[in-house]
């Protein structure tokens, strides 16, 4: 499962508080500061972007907000101006231990991974009690290899504050890689519910991580809702709507996982993958032209996926065009030699038009591939009269 970094934002991950609930002047440091990290709650990069710029220019010796502003850089990809940004929340305040978090985080980002312990290790010499910092160096751990070292941390992060969702979240996450399934199951349950009154889109994963556990272990039922609720904070994110799809379609319930696969169309247009899945559920469904459609759109964006080539000519077949199906299906013999059931099914339409020679020839090429469709496809050659 991979290790996705939560965001270290100081001592309290909840969301910014509402800008109506503090009185502040209109245009003072502090609103735009507050502005800012709104912003960032509901990842609004470029607007936060230009909201904690305002506050820099009307306070330039505040260490946060220069720490919040270098937060927005690098989540809008601008690593260098990030970096910027944190040395001089530092050159303000040597002592802020969440700049040296975000440094760390950038250098973990460039694979710099001895030099992002560095500068975990001198946040939590500077604030021990810093929840978001020991679980984000417990991520770094796992990524390096150190399981025994990222449970210390993690486990450091509930001492800190035993509210802190993500390090349940993580450690929950590090329990089920080592096959310890039911601490696994107790840890990702209490990260959801420390989250179950919140609305940040950062705790869609806490969600999707629960429900993915509940799937893995074919608990589908229990699945849904969490799919359900992270799309609620997170309803762009393109992986809980294919899961969500998944789910659905391992319950059979193929037109809601169409209508799931149907978001992450629109969100990822150039993913043939994506048109790959619907052309199987409408498969599922009986419906082959909705099948062929969607095949011929992955073929669109992906001209040499063997698989559409093949899942189309079958679906051909099934409908008697014979001649399409076999165009296509040698499209991905081409493009995939050693794929075996091309050759089946060549050998099938070959034997629907009685041509038993060249339908044997194609026995011969699966026993080459030592495939297990040689056997069905001989005995279909036996029986043919």
């Amino acid at each position: 499962m991979e290790w996705n970094e939560l965001s270290c934002l100081g001592q309290n991950l909840n969301p910014a508080d509402s800008l109506n609930s503090r009185m502040m002047a209109p245009f003072d440091e502090e609103y735009y500061k507050a502005l800012g990290k709104k912003h960032l709650n509901h990842g609004q990069w470029e607007k936060a972007i230009e909201a904690l710029n305002h506050a820099t220019k009307l306070n330039p010796n505040d260490a946060e907000s220069f720490k919040e502003l270098g937060k927005a850089y690098r989540y809008a990809g601008h690593r260098e101006k990030a970096e910027e940004c944190c040395q001089q929340a530092l050159e303000i305040d040597p002592s802020y231990a969440p700049a040296y978090c975000n440094l760390a985080i950038l250098a973990k980002e460039r694979f710099q991974f001895q030099l992002a312990e560095q500068y975990y290790q001198k946040a939590l010499t500077l604030d021990s009690n810093l929840a978001p910092i020991w679980s984000n160096l417990g991520n770094l751990y796992c990524l390096m290899d150190r399981p025994d070292e990222a449970f210390k941390a993690y486990q450091e992060a509930i001492m800190a504050d035993s509210q802190f969702a993500p390090a349940f979240l993580n450690i929950g996450r590090l329990y089920y890689a080592q096959g310890e399934k039911e601490l696994a199951q107790l840890s990702l349950e209490r990260s959801a519910e420390l989250v179950s009154d919140t609305k940040s889109p950062q705790y869609a994963e806490i969600y999707h991580s629960l429900a993915q556990f509940y799937e893995q272990n074919n608990q589908i039922e229990p699945a849904i809702p969490l799919y359900e609720k992270g799309l609620l904070l997170s309803p762009e994110n393109i992986e809980i709507w294919k899961n969500l799809g998944k789910a659905y379609a391992n319950q059979g319930q193929f037109k809601k996982a169409i209508g799931s696969f149907a978001m992450v169309m629109e969100l990822d247009p150039e993913n043939a993958r994506n048109y790959y899945e619907v052309a199987q559920l409408y498969y599922h469904l009986g419906d082959l032209e909705k099948s062929n459609t969607a095949l011929r759109q992955a073929l669109s964006v992906a001209p040499k996926m063997t698989e559409a080539y093949y899942d189309l000519g079958a679906n051909l077949y099934e409908q008697g065009d014979l001649d399409s199906a076999m165009m296509l299906v040698s499209q991905a013999m081409d493009l995939e030699p050693e794929y075996d059931l091309p050759y089946y099914l060549m050998g099938m339409i070959e034997l629907s038009q009685n041509n038993l020679k060249q339908a044997y020839r194609f026995y011969e090429r699966l026993q080459d591939l030592r495939s297990n469709w040689a056997e069905p496809l001989f005995n279909h050659i036996k029986t043919n009269p």
